[in-house]
């Protein structure tokens, strides 16, 4: 349930009010079990119960053409009440976020100025912890952004932001962002930037395992990141085909990323900590769109290398990988109601280093089908995803253990786990 409420108080000043409420209740596990198990060391089952409350407020006030000035604010709260197998997980997490906005132009330049509060309540009423795993964060920051356009060609961006962290103290980040824009048809643009994130106990690995036997963070410090990209766009007319063309490389270099320690998990026992090294990342990706009549084709490329130094060795992370693809052909006509599809993608091999079964995954492809046609007012539509059934279960088990007497152990996910879906349906559009 989410309704939004919108009023105009004066001709330039809005108010918008969104409330939202989401329940859910998930339950997975041996196919067939009896929910009166929940909570059981057998046979295996997890049951997830979601409770989410939010709502938002914004005042949008356009002071004039030169001057805006805006307000917002917004809060979640979540509770989940989960069983993974016998081990519960009881937690109500409560964010709050509310900012202030000024902008305003000053010749050349467009200028904003700015204040954020960010809180974060995380308590964890799990039964029977040996230590307690909530936290409170608060976080206040401030920012000054210049944007300064020198000509029609040149464009400046650059913003300093500072945070004090009731937790982990005082952070500035500072971005930048070049752009040249030589023509409609071509510009490129350069810009760094930098971040930074509170820890928390929210990792991959220990969602999957439920969070069981997951230590209290202790002398973990923030994680920080530094980052450059530079892009190029083309536009362009070949012969009766419309082409755009996108290039993109990137890198990124992290401080401090949070680890899981291996040693603990060996015991059964999750230790989160900062790797001892950097994290870098370094990738590029080239997007083509092209127009042909009623024909339109996109053809996408991205090549990605994770790289995470700890202790004394330097290893590739793990579900990165190094080459994705994806082609996708539309052929719509109006005129006789057709639209059509087909999308491509493939997924190069991933290091994994905690299966059983292989180190690095097999590469795959997934296929997908749309058409629908049109009758007045009405469209019927077929829709069929991942045709030739590519999954996981093909390749390797999702788990080991016997789930029947509570012995289950997940696996990572590397590869889609529904296979095959095909739909129908009929749309009406007045």
């Amino acid at each position: 349930i989410a309704p939004k409420f919108e009023y105009q108080i004066m001709d330039d000043l809005k108010a918008t009010l969104n409330i939202g409420y989401f329940n859910e209740k998930r339950i997975g596990g041996v196919m067939g079990a009896s929910e009166s198990g929940i909570g059981k060391a057998a046979p295996y089952l997890e049951s997830n119960k979601t409770d989410r409350y939010n709502g938002s407020l914004a005042l949008q006030w356009n002071i004039d053409k030169d001057q805006t000035a805006s307000v917002r604010s917004a809060v979640t709260s979540l509770d989940r009440n989960s069983y993974y197998g016998a081990t519960p997980f009881t937690a109500k997490q409560t964010m709050l976020f509310a900012d202030g906005v000024y902008d305003f132009k000053a010749g050349i330049h467009n200028l904003q100025v700015g204040a954020a509060f960010n809180s974060e309540d995380f308590s964890d009423k799990t039964p029977m912890l040996t230590a307690s795993r909530s936290y409170r964060y608060n976080d206040l920051g401030a920012w000054l952004q210049d944007e300064m356009m020198f000509s029609q060609s040149w464009r400046l961006l650059a913003s300093a932001r500072i945070d004090q962290h009731n937790i982990y103290g005082t952070f500035v980040t500072p971005r930048a962002s070049l752009l040249w824009k030589e023509s409609p048809m071509l510009s490129f643009r350069v810009g760094v930037g930098s971040g930074f994130k509170a820890p928390t106990i929210f990792l991959e690995g220990a969602e999957m395992l439920g969070f069981r036997n997951v230590r209290p963070i202790t002398n973990a410090t923030a994680e920080q990141a530094q980052s450059a990209t530079f892009d190029i766009n083309y536009k362009a007319i070949i012969g009766p085909i419309a082409a755009q063309f996108n290039l993109a490389f990137y890198t990124t270099r992290l401080e401090h990323a949070l680890v899981i320690d291996q040693d603990s998990l060996a015991n059964d026992i999750i230790h989160i900590r900062n790797a001892s090294g950097l994290t870098l990342t370094r990738g590029g990706e080239f997007t083509g769109r092209f127009s042909l009549e009623d024909f339109k084709l996109s053809l996408s490329y991205a090549y990605l290398d994770t790289r995470q130094t700890d202790g004394n060795r330097t290893y590739e992370l793990e579900l990165n990988p190094h080459h994705w693809v994806g082609i996708v052909l539309m052929y719509e006509n109006e005129e006789n109601g057709i639209k059509a599809g087909l999308e491509n993608y493939f997924t190069s091999l991933q290091h994994i280093y905690d299966s059983p079964f292989r180190t690095t995954t097999p590469p795959y492809w997934i296929t997908g089908i749309l058409v629908e046609k049109a009758f007045g007012n009405f469209r019927l539509f077929v829709n069929a995803e991942n045709i030739f059934d590519t999954r996981q279960t093909r390749f390797d088990p999702t788990f080991t253990g016997n789930p029947e007497t509570g012995d289950f152990h997940p696996l990572q996910v590397y590869a889609p786990l529904e296979g095959r879906a095909i739909n129908a349906g009929v749309r009406f559009v007045f």
